[in-house]
């Protein structure tokens, strides 16, 4: 019924188990900056010399219980 939350959620349930890279659900991250990130305000301190993104505890756990919902919803 609502197309946009099924692809969300069908897209959120294929990164998980690893079928598609970040680069599918966001294009061009590869050229995203720390300051980029920090606008979006969802992934936290991106470390510009690797592939390192740091995270608060409350918004890890907030991340993965979304997952879990999706994971749920998805079957």
């Amino acid at each position: 019924r609502d197309e946009e939350m099924f692809f969300a959620a069908r897209d959120a349930a294929r990164f998980s188990a690893g079928h598609i890279g970040l680069e599918e659900l966001i294009p061009d991250v590869q050229n995203m900056t720390a300051a980029d990130f920090a606008a979006i305000g969802t992934l936290g301190v991106v470390d510009e010399e690797g592939d390192t993104i740091m995270l608060s505890r409350k918004e890890f756990n907030r991340l993965l219980a979304r997952i879990e919902r999706l994971e749920h919803w998805t079957g």
